[in-house]
């Protein structure tokens, strides 16, 4: 009789845990989250959450924190080689990092300068900061070769006071590079998220304070934040999560925010997701987050 190898490397290890759990014959959907660290960090989060529409039951099949590069294989390569391992069933990989560069970066026509710039991007940035100009002081100009319109328009609509990193910006744009090397050899179909947003939508529709949700990813009261929503699922009978997979989304906040970016793919899935305004650009990135009048499958 044949014994499972014992794998020697986390690597193997989350590959040995995407194999072995899974849904068998019940038909089920697969989505996948991402929360994509630095390239030479330790710290990217995956998930992989399945849907059984016939129960109506979220289950976190995979969970694995702290992917880095180990014995010759670099982390990149790595998560290829989880997405590959997920199935045939999977619907969507959800991505906390851009997908989309700035307008600017991208651009090859002949530069006129944004002031003069006719492409759909850069107008819609500048009646965006017009419109805000007109209500504050100092002025601010933008800059259209490190700023993108989704995150403008969350800052500006979203309910709650938020800031989010500019695609192109210092902090940001070595992640932005990182996740379209990812990409580029993949075929699945991803989307972009943002953990924050769509965690304060999801955890005040399990009814969590206001004051809990601002500390998800904070030093003191992250972890507090996190055990809430978990166990807020758990209560309301809407996910199954392994025992140890729970202890990991209360210590680990990459590996947390992996989950809710997968979660935030089953609600796009479900149709639970804002649509794009009127008059935005077809061609700019999207960030999609819950609805605020949110229905749980």
């Amino acid at each position: 009789m044949s014994k499972r190898r014992v794998p020697n490397t986390q690597y193997e290890a989350s590959l040995q845990s995407l194999q072995g759990r899974h849904s068998g014959s019940i038909p089920s959907k697969q989505f996948v989250g991402l929360s994509l660290s630095g390239g030479k960090a330790d710290k990217t989060g995956f998930a992989v959450v399945e849907y059984f529409s016939d129960h109506k039951k979220i289950f976190l099949s995979s969970l694995v924190d702290q992917i880095q590069n180990e014995d010759g294989i670099s982390a990149d390569l790595q998560i290829h080689k989880m997405i590959q391992a997920v199935g045939k069933n999977l619907e969507s990989i959800a991505v906390d990092a851009p997908l989309t560069w700035p307008k600017c970066v991208q651009c090859r026509l002949k530069c006129p300068g944004f002031e003069k710039c006719g492409e759909p991007e850069v107008k819609w940035m500048t009646r965006h900061y017009h419109r805000k100009n007109s209500e504050r002081r100092p002025f601010r100009f933008m800059t259209p070769y490190t700023e993108r319109c989704t995150e403008l328009h969350w800052e500006e609509n979203f309910e709650e006071k938020v800031t989010l990193q500019q695609a192109g910006g210092a902090n940001r744009a070595p992640i932005t590079a990182r996740m379209h090397f990812i990409q580029r050899r993949l075929k699945e179909d991803f989307i972009e998220v943002a953990p924050k947003l769509s965690f304060w939508r999801m955890g005040l529709s399990l009814g969590l304070p206001k004051s809990k949700l601002r500390l998800h990813r904070h030093w003191e009261g992250g972890a507090e934040s996190r055990a809430l929503f978990v166990e807020g699922l758990l209560k309301k009978d809407l996910a199954f999560i392994y025992e140890q997979d729970r202890k990991i989304l209360i210590e680990d906040q990459y590996a947390f925010d992996a989950f809710i970016a997968a979660l935030t793919g089953l609600m796009k899935f479900k149709k639970q997701t804002e649509n794009r305004p009127r008059g935005y650009p077809k061609e700019e990135g999207w960030i999609e987050v819950p609805k605020q009048k949110l229905k749980w499958p």
